[in-house]
């Protein structure tokens, strides 16, 4: 996997092909992963939406079997 940095000090980074499942009131899907923010000593996760930008720490699945961090809509900041 290839890490791009997006900006000098290293706060914000994309790792190329990165994907996460997004959840939310009747939604269920993979995304791929914006970019990354560090938050102190963890890091915010942000994905595009219907064309609305959402930002928010990334947990792990609850679903038997499923790999992917999941990404909860409803606790996300929007924009």
């Amino acid at each position: 996997m290839q890490t791009l940095y997006l900006n000098n000090s290293g706060t914000r980074w994309k790792v190329s092909g990165d994907t996460i499942r997004v959840i939310g009131a009747g939604y269920n899907k993979i995304r791929v992963v914006d970019y990354y923010s560090s938050f102190g000593n963890f890091a915010t996760v942000s994905v595009r939406v219907n064309g609305k930008r959402y930002t928010g720490f990334a947990a792990e699945s609850d679903i038997p079997g499923d790999t992917l961090p999941v990404l909860q809509l409803d606790k996300c900041r929007v924009g």
